[in-house]
Formats: structure tokens, sequence, C-alpha cells
């Protein structure tokens, strides 16, 4: 969790609330079938309420469920990446226009 000195430090989440953003009408009849954009917030420690933005997964704590897959993975994309750029103005892939996080995605699948 970030704390207010903007440093982070560990601690288990309690509880995970899910509420519906304030201006969504549960009786408005085009909402009958329609879920909610959720927003999440969590208790963590001694702390209530917190949004996602303050968390995150601590790095030891994932090497434990995944090993170091993701960490391999995401070098040899960067390494992919940096084979498929090019820093040449009007080239399909110049740095400037290539959607990097669509090229991940495609990586990815």
């Amino acid at each position: 969790i970030r704390g207010q000195d903007m440093k982070w430090s560990l601690a288990m989440i309690t509880r995970v609330l899910k509420t519906a953003p304030d201006d969504f009408d549960w009786n408005d009849p085009e909402n009958q079938d329609t879920e909610p954009m959720w927003n999440y917030s969590y208790h963590a420690g001694h702390r209530r309420g917190i949004c996602a933005d303050e968390m995150r997964s601590p790095q030891e704590g994932l090497q434990q469920i995944f090993g170091l897959r993701p960490w391999v993975w995401q070098q040899w994309a960067c390494l992919k990446l940096e084979q498929a750029l090019r820093f040449q103005k009007g080239h399909q892939n110049d740095f400037e226009t290539k959607d990097m996080q669509k090229y991940a995605a495609e990586l990815w699948d």
C-alpha cells in the first residue's frame, strides 16, 4: 500500500468492496440487463477504502506464484519490440506511431 509518505509497505487485504457508481440508476429500464462499471476498494492493514491505484502486488509474492516466467517473457517482448521499432519518420514501425501496447498484446496471444 502506498502511504501518505509515498512509500510502499506490505499489508494483507482483509476485504474487497464492490460498489456501483453514484450515477448508475438501478430503476432505469435501460439498465435492467446492464452491469455497472463497478468501483473496487479494499481494506488492508489498518486502512479502509483504499483505491486500486494505491495498491500493487510485491515482486517477491509474484515470483512465489509465477516464478521468473513473467520477467523472462517481458525481457523477450522488449527485445522483439526493439527489433520491430524504427527511428524513421513515415515508416509503418516508427517508434512515434507504433502502438506498443497492441504489439505486446499480439505477442502475448
